[in-house]
């Protein structure tokens, strides 16, 4: 699907795409005067959305993509006075994302993604002044982010990348202390005491419950009788 606006004078050009397969699309406009231009795809798959401004005053470009698969999307102004240009991809899967703006003024470029997969975002600015460049990813797995300016005056650049899957992240755990809670049904047979003294040695900490009344024991003879070898091995 190709749109293009020659040599002319448009109030709003709207493209929406609801439910489809694109191969292409590509939104041209060369040496006009456009108040706005918007490309919108909801629920579809689109493996390329182009928008091309060259030489013309432009006031608004947005590119809405909502709920789909994105395989590329270029917003590119040559030389031209762009008051907005805003790439949004809400909750869908993109490849490559390209903002580029070479030798114009632009008043405000965004591009956020939001709960989306974005394999690679870039935004190259050359020879240009931009006030102001948001790159916001929210809830997504960026897997890169990489923001180039080149010869321009920029007044703020901002990456913001929240609630993400992040390439690494190391979780230590070290020499924890176990605790253990041992509930003892009355036993003083040889073999289940010995099997108690092999977890007390490796627990390290045993508290020991008589079920009958609920109290703790006061001691392991209360348990094990007048072992004293046993007793003292414990302790």
């Amino acid at each position: 699907m190709d749109v293009d606006v020659v040599g002319s004078i448009v109030d709003k050009e709207d493209v929406d795409v609801v439910g489809s397969i694109l191969d292409k699309m590509d939104v041209d406009v060369v040496d006009s005067i456009v108040d706005k231009v918007d490309v919108d795809v909801v629920g579809s798959i689109v493996d390329k959305v182009d928008v091309d401004v060259v030489g013309s005053i432009v006031d608004k470009v947005d590119i809405d993509v909502v709920e789909s698969k994105v395989d590329k999307v270029d917003v590119n102004v040559v030389g031209s006075i762009v008051d907005n240009v805003d790439v949004n991809v809400v909750g869908s899967i993109v490849d490559k994302e390209d903002v580029d703006v070479v030798e114009s003024k632009v008043d405000k470029v965004d591009v956020d993604v939001v709960e989306s997969i974005v394999d690679n975002v870039d935004i190259d600015v050359v020879d240009s002044k931009v006030d102001k460049m948001d790159v916001d990813v929210v809830g997504s797995i960026v897997d890169n982010v990489d923001v180039n300016v080149v010869g321009s005056i920029v007044d703020k650049v901002d990456v913001d990348v929240v609630e993400s899957k992040v390439d690494k992240m190391d979780v230590d755990v070290v020499d924890e202390r176990i605790f253990a809670i041992l509930v003892v049904l009355s036993f003083k047979i040889v073999d289940e005491t010995e099997l108690l003294l092999n977890i007390v040695i490796r627990v390290g900490i045993v508290f020991i419950v008589d079920v009958n009344n609920f109290e703790f024991l006061h001691s392991f003879e209360e348990l094990v009788g007048n072992d004293e070898k046993f007793f003292n091995t414990v302790i």
